[in-house]
């Protein structure tokens, strides 16, 4: 898995991030699995790792209504 030059930016509070590249991973859990573009900064961040929406609902993680609000999860 090669980095490769990133046209995405982001932003920390008040400044930019110093992006190194991306690239793009399987992630999985036990039940699922997909594919998520890695955007590697620079530096250390006092962070844990993000992942996105579509990466967190293709996954099965999270459930997110057209309103942007939690969807209820119904107990089996």
């Amino acid at each position: 898995m090669a980095l490769q030059e990133s046209t995405i930016k982001l932003k920390a509070l008040n400044h930019d991030l110093p992006i190194i590249g991306e690239c793009t991973v399987k992630i999985e859990n036990q039940t699922r699995e997909t594919e998520a573009t890695i955007v590697v900064v620079k530096g250390k961040i006092d962070s844990l790792p993000l992942l996105g929406r579509p990466s967190l609902d293709e996954l099965g993680m999270l459930k997110i209504d057209e309103t942007g609000r939690l969807k209820n999860q119904t107990k089996p």
